[in-house]
């Protein structure tokens, strides 16, 4: 599973998702596109397809292949929009069981570099980050590889999207490999530049799975803003997350939370709920 993440919005996530897909179906390899966006959702309208069925139809059915609708353009790729708001599911958990032997799964995540990406990133066995060639979008593709780096999860490389050439000082600002760089076009399907960028893109993922694994994956420590101004100073950016494997079936806060974040007359408080899980308060 390859997460495709990138903090700043608009560098192009989505279509590099899109891109891609299509280049392995040139390949001839089986691919599936999931949306991990659940707050602005527009996999579906870039990939020309239906809002329904869902990535959650398939936890009832487990059975991507006959759920995905088809990629327009190609053959053996299939889209799977994210959930809807009634769908009540956990995407993370989702992803983490999420079947890759019958081909290449890429997640299109969120942008921003909070709890919503974290866990397709945690899901993934590769990130590869995607940004342009603008200071804005190099510092958030920073932020994204850092992210995966205390997630543990490793980095393929980077994709430059939208850019004539690379920026000075590109390949000493990042320690991860350059993928390959997409250079501007109007349609990734009708532009011949594009297509070989993205089959260039693809052919240096599938060269790299080969390649031996990487060490073990340490456990992620991450805070979690609770987007409560004194209650994340006061612990020091926010709850502190721990998941003890990649196979933990549930996530975050909920029944496995062992605090609970409430609203007083005195402001926010933080107390234990007494729950037995992952997720915990480290001041």
């Amino acid at each position: 599973m390859i997460a495709i993440a990138g903090a700043k919005g608009g560098c192009g996530k989505t279509t590099t998702t899109l891109g891609l897909a299509r280049a392995f179906d040139r390949a001839g390899r089986l691919s599936f596109v999931i949306d991990a966006d659940q707050q602005l959702p527009n996999l579906h309208v870039a990939a020309d397809i239906d809002r329904e069925p869902t990535v959650a139809t398939v936890e009832e059915n487990n059975d991507a292949a006959a759920i995905a609708q088809p990629l327009p353009g190609a053959t053996k790729a299939g889209v799977l929009p994210a959930p809807l708001d009634s769908e009540m599911v956990d995407l993370a958990d989702l992803l983490d069981r999420f079947s890759t032997s019958a081909g290449e799964a890429l997640v299109d995540c969120p942008a921003g570099a909070g709890p919503d990406v974290a866990g397709p990133i945690d899901a993934a066995d590769r990130v590869v980050v995607v940004t342009t060639g603008t200071e804005r979008s190099l510092t958030s593709a920073g932020k994204t590889i850092d992210l995966a780096k205390r997630q543990g999860t490793p980095v393929a490389g980077v994709v430059l999207n939208q850019s004539e050439q690379l920026p000075i000082g590109f390949r000493a600002r990042f320690d991860v490999p350059l993928l390959g760089r997409v250079p501007p076009f109007q349609s990734a399907e009708r532009d011949r530049q594009a297509r070989e960028a993205y089959d260039h893109i693809a052919a240096e993922l599938l060269s790299n799975r080969n390649r031996p694994s990487a060490p073990a994956r340490r456990h992620p420590d991450i805070r979690l803003p609770t987007g409560l101004a004194p209650v994340d100073r006061e612990l020091q950016g926010g709850f502190l997350r721990v998941v003890s494997s990649r196979s933990a079936p549930n996530r975050g806060a909920g029944p496995n939370c062992c605090c609970t974040l409430s609203r007083g007359n005195a402001g926010p408080s933080i107390s234990p709920s007494g729950g037995p899980g992952k997720t915990f308060v480290r001041p």
